[in-house]
């Protein structure tokens, strides 16, 4: 579902599963299995747009799982919301970037599965920021990017990006993501020379900067 009121848009998606069964076999014996509880999605999504090209949005996320034995190791339910701003200065610069937050949900076993996936990995020993908890029931966390950017001009352009998932940050239920626990400083700079001349048609230098740390400090 989708809708427009001038310049404010609103977007939302919702869907249900059934609950979906395997024929697990061992050997001659058989038994028929539960492998995907039934499911409820929900997305929503709102933006603003203004005259000048800038943009304000939200967003919201919800999984909730109607958990059976079979399938009671992975999280009951999980929610995410987040802001991402665009605020043009004049026309030449961009300030932009995003917060979002995150919690999952699940008895103790779903959550330490969760804790120790390749996303988080809290038992890793060498890790003093994190400590794994095998009686936690949710997992919370937070994410966040700042960007400025010279988005036209002749001879140059430039991005100047930081941006960060905390340790417990996770959106897997109803996105992707393939790493928690990282911080990031990115830039760029490029010098242009778009008339022809004798010799070549165009002419970019870039120099370019990326660094990333987990919260501990250690350099990725």
């Amino acid at each position: 579902m989708t809708g427009r009121v001038g310049a404010f848009s609103v977007g939302g998606l919702v869907a249900a599963t059934q609950e979906e069964f395997a024929d697990v076999a061992f050997g001659s014996a058989r038994r028929t299995e539960a492998v995907e509880p039934r499911s409820f999605f929900s997305v929503t999504r709102l933006r603003r747009e203004f005259a000048d090209q800038s943009s304000l949005g939200l967003i919201m996320t919800t999984t909730t799982r109607s958990l059976t034995d079979p399938v009671s190791f992975i999280p009951d339910s999980a929610f995410t919301s987040g802001m991402d701003y665009d605020w043009r200065i004049g026309r030449r610069f961009s300030l932009n970037g995003y917060l979002a937050g995150s919690t999952v949900r699940g008895n103790p076993t779903a959550i330490a599965g969760l804790q120790r996936s390749n996303v988080h990995s809290f038992q890793r020993p060498d890790a003093d920021h994190v400590e794994f908890d095998p009686a936690a029931e949710a997992l919370s966390g937070h994410a966040g990017a700042l960007n400025f950017s010279k988005i036209s001009g002749e001879r140059t352009r430039f991005n100047f990006t930081t941006t960060y998932k905390s340790p417990g940050f996770d959106v897997n239920d109803l996105g992707f993501m393939q790493r928690a626990d990282v911080f990031s400083n990115y830039a760029w700079l490029q010098m242009r020379w778009e008339k022809p001349g004798r010799f070549v048609r165009t002419k970019n230098i870039n120099f370019n900067h990326w660094e990333s740390y987990n919260f501990d400090g250690d350099r990725i």
